[in-house]
């Protein structure tokens, strides 16, 4: 679940979070879901009384893009929805951080959750939360070249990370 992908838009996935629910028409016929349930990745239907046995944040999986050197566009969680409500805050911080050290990459994430965004992005301690994220993830990896210097700061909004709404 990550690395190349045939989505003719981007060049790779990356899936720290999986599972969802459905919550409008646009979730009907839910890819995501499908193979979910082929390949036994979730096992309940995604629905609102089930996303906390759905959604599920894989912490192992948050430095795979600053492992990769070669520039890419990457769709985050194309198996999820970053805002869903069952994804704490701090797991977005972590998110954030990994995509604020990996400039040499652009990141995609598409949401069908826009007000969790617009809250999440516009809280007043966010910045500062990503902030401390990013200086502690930088403490942990080594022999990465970055476009800014994350000690003296990142600039906000990440020019790297396209924001949109499915």
């Amino acid at each position: 679940m990550g690395d190349r992908t045939a989505i003719h838009w981007t060049d790779a996935t990356w899936n720290p979070i999986t599972g969802c629910s459905r919550i409008s028409e646009g979730c009907e016929h839910c890819y995501a879901e499908t193979l979910s349930h082929r390949f036994r990745w979730t096992t309940q239907p995604w629905t609102l009384s089930h996303a906390s046995d759905n959604v599920q944040c894989h912490p192992e999986r948050l430095d795979h893009p600053l492992r990769w050197t070669k520039s890419r566009r990457i769709f985050v969680n194309s198996l999820s929805d970053a805002f869903h409500t069952e994804v704490p805050d701090d797991f977005l911080d972590e998110i954030f951080a990994v995509m604020a050290l990996a400039t040499h990459h652009i990141f995609q994430i598409l949401t069908k959750r826009p007000e969790r965004m617009q809250q999440y992005l516009t809280a007043p301690h966010t910045i500062a939360r990503i902030a401390a994220a990013v200086d502690r993830r930088a403490t942990h990896v080594v022999d990465r070249v970055f476009t800014n210097d994350v000690r003296r700061g990142f600039a906000w909004p990440l020019r790297n990370v396209w924001l949109g709404v499915s």
